[in-house]
């Protein structure tokens, strides 16, 4: 836990780990972060548990729709599908919750999405910004964006893997914004008070 300093690519440093992690363990880190029982087991450690706070005989179920669904993928990747969309003059919006325990949770941008797109051609023309709901200060998430938004990254705040579920008004100003071609709105610090 500790270091939450956060990288110039707006990465917190746990958040690095995780990913170091998450390679060293299925040597891909584009893949799904919890592939199997990865969740439960890391839930059902001791060190987890104690890093969190939570007492060791702490116990986790499990409510995700998926649940007793066997799901086998035959896609390590799904960027050739935004490349299919970019191909046919289509713009791309890839978002998550990043409250998602099985979700991108933001370390893969930087290592699948950023070099594929700079691969295919596009150029980053936004770095990691925060957009708000509101226009001001009301905290939406994180957006990085390439080609003047041809294709988008957004990161919804407090959001889990069902984004219009958990925050359907930011996911409809999202999507909105979206389908309108525009930038999703800016946040705008709070005026300094005089103490």
């Amino acid at each position: 836990i500790g270091e939450l300093a956060v990288s110039k690519f707006g990465i917190n440093s746990a958040l690095e780990r995780r990913r170091d992690v998450h390679q060293s363990l299925i040597g891909d880190v584009g893949r799904s972060p919890c592939p199997g029982n990865s969740l439960t087991d890391w839930l059902g450690n001791a060190k987890v548990l104690d890093a969190l706070g939570l007492p060791a005989d702490a116990n986790f179920l499990n409510l995700d729709n998926g649940h007793g669904f066997n799901y086998t993928s035959d896609q390590t990747q799904i960027t050739p599908f935004y490349g299919n969309a970019l191909d046919a003059g289509l713009r791309v919006l890839v978002y998550e919750g990043n409250s998602d325990a099985c979700g991108l949770q933001t370390a893969p941008v930087e290592d699948v999405f950023v070099p594929y797109f700079k691969k295919y051609g596009l150029n980053q023309t936004r770095s990691w910004r925060p957009w708000t709901e509101d226009g001001a200060q009301q905290m939406a998430g994180q957006v990085i964006e390439w080609n003047d938004r041809v294709a988008q990254f957004v990161n919804i705040r407090g959001a889990g893997h069902l984004v219009p579920s958990n925050r359907p008004t930011v996911a409809l100003s999202m999507l909105q914004h979206f389908l309108a071609d525009e930038a999703l709105p800016e946040y705008v610090a709070p005026p300094s008070v005089a103490l």
